[in-house]
């Protein structure tokens, strides 16, 4: 199948001659969800970004002004529809991966309401998201961020209450066209929250604007909660042909920031966790949706699935400890650490007693010293209380006491094994430093870099904030401890 697919693509797709009808668009289009499906977003957004290309040249971006021609003039292609598909899809992909669009101010001549369509919103949202993200003034930021936050409220009225009902694909037939537009309409509601969520990650951990970060946390959590019950509803309904990598990918991000938000509920001090009552629940969402990838990745021998359902169950594991608040003796004997180095941003260590991270410094990747990288996602390691015998610990976590702590055991990665080495064991000043194997250049495959960049985004935006570039001067206050 896939050498089949690279010889159409290779034959058809990149031949420029054939690009001027509506079939070659089409192909273009395929492609781009034949990428997703595989789970290698840079190529489908690479993909995306040439078919954007090709309807713009076919006259697509104008209505009424179509420069076009059909091969097949039985075909019932409709191109305007297909336009709000490419605009679209580039958008979210754009998004996604924190790279600029190509398609901003675009329009669609098809009606908005009557299609309903939920992800037509985005032309109008996500550009704007998008520009907030690459703002550097805070409070231009934070002022878009309400402005787009109200434009969401205001648009999700126009559609039928009945829109909004949870899913229901009980009684259906798999291949039925009910069960087709109930898993359109579980995709929409997907597709918004992820908005929502995108919308207020950078204020989750931002130390200033306390009223916008509680805010801002609880609907991303809340997002992060709509999102998994979706895609927890489409994968059990049909666990074999419902594969959407895009699906898991957002599924894996809905549950990083759920579990990230109930993290730092436990590190206020002197208010109330506002999450308390739901930490049960999401918790068991979690889970389940870690029962999801783990079926799908034995069903198909998954990688990526895999790890999604393996950095899932880590932060899972690292949740459990503070929120069950264990005697200090327990304390001293639970040093589980999650340490994630994102490839270009920096690194984020997660524990039971608290949060904290350490921008991305350029001259340390040109040090020439090894690290602990496991797949693609920059460099994750989960440090046991094995590892971490001779360390001391203390409650309060500043950057370098992070870096302290954060010391891995040395493992040897697969990488290394493909090479017949061993990985090099991790001293504290190297903890938080950036080995130079963990940068994927922009061209890696998914052997490489398996999360294709979603990584990099992610923690780039949860890490930096909106309009707040974060430097290596300025960290003390985006560490977050948990109370005694």
């Amino acid at each position: 199948m896939e050498q089949l697919a690279d010889s159409a693509i290779r034959l058809v797709n990149t031949n420029d001659v054939l690009l001027g009808t509506l079939e070659a668009l089409e192909n273009l289009i395929l492609e781009g969800f034949y990428h997703i499906d595989r789970g290698n977003i840079r190529r489908a957004w690479i993909t995306m970004r040439r078919a954007v290309m090709t309807a713009q040249l076919l006259g697509l971006h104008r209505p009424g002004h179509y420069r076009f021609k059909v091969a097949n003039q039985q075909s019932d292609l409709d191109p305007a529809a297909m336009w709000a598909c490419v605009v679209s899809t580039e958008q979210f992909l754009c998004l996604l991966l924190g790279l600029p669009t190509s398609t901003s101010g675009a329009s669609f001549a098809i009606p908005r309401v009557e299609s309903g369509n939920l992800p037509i919103l985005i032309p109008d949202m996500v550009p704007r998201i998008i520009e907030r993200n690459q703002m550097h003034s805070p409070q231009e930021a934070l002022d878009m961020t309400q402005e787009i936050d109200q434009e969401l409220l205001r648009g999700i009225e126009q559609w039928p209450p009945a829109f909004w009902r949870p899913s229901q694909f009980a009684g259906l037939e798999v291949d039925s066209a009910e069960a087709f537009w109930e898993t359109r309409r579980a995709w929409d509601h997907v597709f918004y929250y992820s908005l929502v969520n995108q919308l207020h990650l950078p204020y989750m951990l931002n130390p200033r604007h306390a009223s916008q970060r509680v805010y801002s946390r609880i609907a991303s959590a809340n997002a992060s909660r709509e999102i998994l019950s979706r895609q927890i509803a489409i994968r059990t309904f049909n666990p074999v042909t419902a594969g959407c990598r895009m699906g898991d990918f957002i599924a894996l991000i809905a549950g990083m920031t759920l579990m990230l938000a109930h993290i730092l509920s436990h590190c206020n001090k002197g208010t109330e966790n506002l999450l308390i009552h739901h930490r049960v629940g999401d918790r068991a969402m979690v889970e389940r949706a870690l029962e999801c990838m783990e079926s799908m990745s034995e069903l198909h021998e998954d990688v990526l699935t895999a790890k999604c359902a393996a950095l899932l169950k880590n932060l899972l594991d690292i949740e459990a400890g503070p929120a069950q608040r264990y005697s200090d003796v327990d304390q001293e004997n639970d040093q589980n650490v999650l340490v994630v180095k994102v490839p270009y941003v920096g690194a984020i260590r997660i524990a039971r007693d608290g949060i904290s991270i350490t921008p991305f410094d350029a001259e340390q990747e040109q040090v020439p010293h090894e690290g602990v990288t496991i797949g693609g996602f920059g460099s994750i390691h989960v440090r046991t209380p094995q590892d971490s015998d001779h360390h001391t610990s203390t409650g309060v976590v500043t950057p370098d006491a992070a870096a302290s702590r954060g010391t891995a055991q040395a493992v040897e990665t697969s990488s290394a094994r493909k090479h017949g080495r061993q990985v090099a064991q991790a001293t504290p000043r190297d903890a938080f430093a950036l080995p130079e194997e963990a940068f994927p250049d922009s061209s890696a495959g998914m052997e490489d870099w398996i999360f294709q960049g979603l990584d990099t985004a992610f923690f780039d935006v949860l890490m930096s904030g909106a309009g707040e570039p974060l430097n290596g001067t300025d960290t003390e206050g985006w560490n977050f401890t948990i109370s005694p």
